[in-house]
């Protein structure tokens, strides 16, 4: 068996694993009422683009179309199709296992590729017709957007192997800013300037081919890491069945940030402290509840500041309902876990005032935010005024916390 054989053996078996999970979820009642419905639907409607029969057309804003691209080209991983079994059998034959590498990142590549042809041949008819948008224009943002999804997941797959933990995340936070910025800049530049990104983008995808298949000495990382990626498909049906797995709290796991050392935040030991500061510390160690309130968070500043002036007033109250009932999504979380339920029940009432602390107090700071920014855009440039919107916003928030928030 050559190393080309073994990697069509293993992309095989994958493609049967997947094929085995969507009918394992997709019965024939729902394909034959939801998915061929669909599918008929959707066809139609691309018939109608090409012919000019479709009226909803133009109240679409066309220039977005563009952006769909920038989200496909974030999403996505790059596949090695290593076995932590190859630790031991293969881990010696160097040859073997870059073979494997080379093929998966070649099949990475490719899928990449695809994926973006699929989504500029669906979206072609919108800008031809609609948009009057040249088959030259087409072909050069599809060919960039290619070998920038390709650069994304090569630099993402060098990050999760050279940071870790927060560095990890702040890492990753500045470069979706300048992923975000290269992409920008390419749909303002010129035709010549484009060209020349396109090239710098088949360059950096050269080099960061080379550089991610001689990192052998991250080869056990790389096998867990592959592992995870293969169930990705079936993790998300899982999910979307509503089946939470319970995930383990593990006493030897330094925290992600704050409290490392497990340091109280109350002098006094009471039932209810005990319950607010569990509840607190489980949100602020939770890298990926952390990672989606800070997403929230900024979408939110966002839409307060761009937002028009009476419409700011009512994203305000939205954006502080919404990371005040995210919170508090993460009680129903906590409450329910195993680890929890060991501790005694101190009672509703004292129950309740300690979750509606801990969520005030998680609350605050982001609500405080979301208040400078609505007073100090509608008001622009009076700073103070911002203080002001502040401050009635945190208030107004904790009499909704404490009066009208269910436990």
């Amino acid at each position: 068996m050559t190393p080309k054989q073994l990697f069509q053996q293993r992309l095989k078996r994958e493609w049967n694993y997947h094929y085995e999970v969507w009918k394992s979820a997709v019965d024939w009642i729902i394909a034959l009422y939801f998915i061929v419905p669909f599918v008929i639907f959707i066809c139609y409607q691309y018939y109608s683009i090409w012919t000019d029969q479709a009226p909803w057309i133009e109240a679409f804003p066309l220039q977005y179309t563009r952006y769909i691209f920038f989200y496909i080209c974030l999403i996505g991983s790059v596949r090695l199709f290593i076995k932590e079994g190859d630790l031991l059998f293969l881990r010696q034959e160097k040859q073997w296992v870059q073979a494997l590498m080379r093929h998966g990142m070649i099949y990475s590549m490719i899928f990449s590729i695809g994926l973006i042809l699929i989504l500029a041949a669906a979206l072609y008819p919108l800008w031809r017709t609609y948009d009057d948008t040249s088959l030259s224009t087409v072909f050069t943002f599809t060919l960039f957007t290619s070998l920038f999804r390709i650069n994304i997941q090569f630099i993402r797959q060098l990050f999760s192997i050279w940071f870790k933990r927060w560095r990890l995340y702040f890492i990753n936070m500045a470069s979706l800013i300048t992923f975000f910025v290269v992409f920008q800049l390419f749909l303002i530049s010129p035709y010549f300037v484009q060209w020349f990104l396109i090239i710098i983008n088949g360059v950096a995808a050269r080099f960061l081919f080379n550089v991610l298949l001689n990192l052998t000495w991250s080869f056990q990382a790389d096998c867990v890491r592959e592992g995870q990626r293969q169930l990705v498909l079936a993790t998300s049906f899982i999910k979307a069945s509503g089946y939470r797995v319970e995930k383990n709290f593990r006493a030897n796991k330094e925290p992600f940030i704050l409290f490392s050392e497990s340091a109280k935040i109350f002098k006094n030991s009471t039932n209810s402290n005990i319950i607010t500061e569990t509840f607190i510390k489980f949100v602020i160690r939770n890298k990926s509840k952390l990672l989606t309130l800070f997403q929230l968070v900024v979408c939110f500043v966002v839409g307060i500041v761009v937002a028009p002036f009476w419409i700011k007033w009512i994203v305000l109250l939205l954006s502080t309902f919404s990371i005040i009932h995210f919170i508090r999504g993460s009680w129903d979380e906590m409450k329910n876990h195993l680890y929890f339920k060991l501790y005694p029940n101190p009672g509703y009432e004292e129950t309740s005032y300690a979750v509606k602390k801990a969520t005030f107090i998680l609350t605050l700071p982001i609500c405080f935010l979301f208040g400078f920014f609505t007073g100090w855009s509608a008001f622009f440039p009076f700073v103070w005024a911002g203080f002001l919107v502040a401050v009635i916003a945190t208030t107004l928030m904790y009499f909704y916390v404490k009066k009208e928030l269910m436990v």
